[in-house]
């Protein structure tokens, strides 16, 4: 099995926010319209903070922090991939796909929450956070999307994989 082809951006034929629609509206049909499930549960995106009509869910799958500036900055790569997250989701479990699975504790504001790793052949990462809802039922969110090719971010990885 392999992944949809990147949504690549052709510069001299359109222009960024051309472009950036036609990313969101993938992403809109991935996990607005319809959502993926993940281990018995759905898998939603993060609504605020909206910016240009987007959710902020969408944004953090296709920008990338710059904490210099205190500011998100757009990532080409993850525009790209934008077909990937709800795929590897998917087919977490799935022969021919590898997939490297872990959870781990992370603090937030909200208090302490379950993220689950999805890490596509060393190459791509999903983070989901797990939330238990009022009657019991668990909804994951879609907290980002991302390559993993700076040499912290696969040592660490490696390091909580393992």
């Amino acid at each position: 099995m392999t992944l949809p082809p990147l949504v690549e951006w052709d510069q001299q034929a359109s222009p960024w926010k051309e472009y950036i629609e036609v990313v969101f509206a993938i992403f809109y049909d991935d996990f607005i319209k319809t959502q993926p499930q993940f281990r018995g549960g759905w898998v939603r995106c993060y609504q605020k903070p909206i910016i240009d009509g987007k959710e902020g869910g969408f944004w953090h799958c296709v920008t990338t922090f710059d904490s210099g500036h205190k500011a998100r900055f757009p990532d080409l790569r993850r525009c790209e991939r934008i077909r990937w997250p709800r795929i590897i989701i998917e087919n977490v479990d799935s022969e021919g796909f590898q997939i490297d699975y872990w959870t781990k504790i992370h603090s937030t504001s909200r208090g302490q929450k379950t993220r689950h790793y999805l890490w596509f052949q060393e190459e791509y990462v999903v983070i989901l956070e797990e939330t238990i809802r009022a009657g019991g039922s668990t909804v994951f969110y879609l907290i980002t999307a991302y390559v993993t090719d700076q040499k912290h971010t696969l040592e660490r990885f490696c390091k909580e994989r393992n």
